[in-house]
């Protein structure tokens, strides 16, 4: 007969029993799993990009926002699948906290700013960059600038009407700087994105909001309020075109009479400088009628051009080509002006008295054809 006691099959107390040890092998197993979660770690790699921004304190963020980083992560399982599944491929961190200047932080420490990678126990076992560079600036907020209306297809009568007038622009004050400097004591101005007008009728009377062209002497600035309302009348129809123009030289009516040519020879930087491409434009009628030929390019040339006789010059002259247009054209120069870089160098040795005293060097060999080189004329305005 046997000492011990098992209760009836499907007994209540049977049921008990097995709902206890049941119980008590469950909790072994999952203390079991826990624990080699816990102590079994793994080490993977991860990469994202940090989006740097400074959304706080009147802060400008003037180095590069985004920093591509990798690195490795040693934690348990759990975390790290969570972190896989989870993690964007651009993250943003906000570092206003840092204050203005320049900052050399370590990126795990941003990395911890991740509420992703924060306080969950991982371990960084590299990072890559180890360091990011940023500099914060304080911001600079300029009233009363006022907005220009930009439009292309048509010619707008006196009186047109932007409302408001005047604009406020916040950018960081190292900016500023650059953007006075580069406009060397010109009034800030700002400009609408251009509008084309081509298709409005002569005369008729266009009102629009328009947006305002964030960008201030190549500096991007923050402008409020962002469109401003416009109402203008068309007066006529223009259109834009692009010449290639022979560029003459242009040089004092003396250098004729003291045989300068003879003592200098004209180099540029470029073989085919005489060769330029410009942009017109103006009343749709004229650009039509425009010609390559109607176009003076030249390049002035004086006396402080000059390289002492027996000196050669390291640097070049970099001048602007002016231009002169058929009297009553109405037209201007879209776009940058072209440049031409030169230097008025003495020949070695100076060429025999009764050599034609013209700049034989600036004829270049080839198939291009030769620049026109032509004494003085008489000084024009060209828009």
């Amino acid at each position: 007969m046997s000492d011990g006691y098992s209760p009836r099959r499907f007994s209540r107390q049977w049921w008990l029993e097995g709902v206890r040890t049941f119980g008590w092998v469950a909790l072994v197993t999952v203390l079991i799993w826990v624990y080699a979660d816990m102590k079994f770690t793994e080490t993977r790699k991860f990469s994202l990009t940090l989006v740097l921004t400074a959304q706080k304190g009147g802060l400008e963020l003037l180095s590069r926002p985004n920093w591509p980083v990798s690195f490795e992560a040693q934690g348990s399982r759990e975390t790290l699948d969570r972190i896989e599944r989870e993690l964007r491929p651009e993250v943003e961190v906000d570092v206003s906290d840092m204050g203005p200047g320049d900052h050399k932080q370590p990126t795990q420490d941003l990395l911890s700013r991740v509420s992703l990678l924060s306080n969950v126990g991982i371990r960084f076992v590299s990072v890559d960059p180890a360091v990011v560079s940023i500099q914060l600036d304080p911001e600079v907020q300029v009233a009363d600038v006022p907005v220009d209306l930009n439009v292309t297809g048509a010619e707008l009568a006196a009186g047109a009407i932007v409302s408001p007038p005047k604009v406020s622009i916040t950018l960081g004050r190292s900016r500023l700087a650059v953007v006075q400097r580069a406009l060397d004591g010109k009034e800030l101005r700002l400009r609408t994105v251009p509008i084309d007008l081509s298709d409005v009728p002569q005369d008729a009377t266009i009102k629009r909001v328009v947006e305002i062209n964030p960008v201030l002497a190549g500096q991007k600035v923050s402008v409020s309020p962002p469109q401003v309302d416009v109402e203008a009348q068309v007066l006529q129809k223009t259109a834009t075109r692009t010449f290639q123009v022979k560029v003459r030289l242009q040089f004092p009516p003396t250098w004729i009479k003291d045989n300068t040519w003879l003592n200098y020879d004209f180099q540029a930087r470029d073989d085919y400088w005489y060769n330029k491409e410009i942009t017109v434009s103006g009343p749709r009628q004229t650009i039509e009628q425009l010609k390559e030929t109607d176009i003076d390019a030249y390049l002035p040339l004086s006396e402080d051009d000059k390289a002492p006789l027996g000196v050669t010059t390291g640097t070049w002259i970099e001048r602007p080509v002016q231009f002169r247009f058929p009297p009553g054209a109405n037209v201007k120069i879209e776009g940058p002006r072209p440049t031409i870089s030169f230097n008025l160098v003495p020949r070695t040795p100076a060429p025999a008295a009764g050599v034609p005293a013209s700049p034989s060097a600036a004829m270049p060999t080839g198939p291009a054809p030769s620049p026109v080189i032509s004494g003085p004329t008489q000084p024009a305005t060209v828009p």
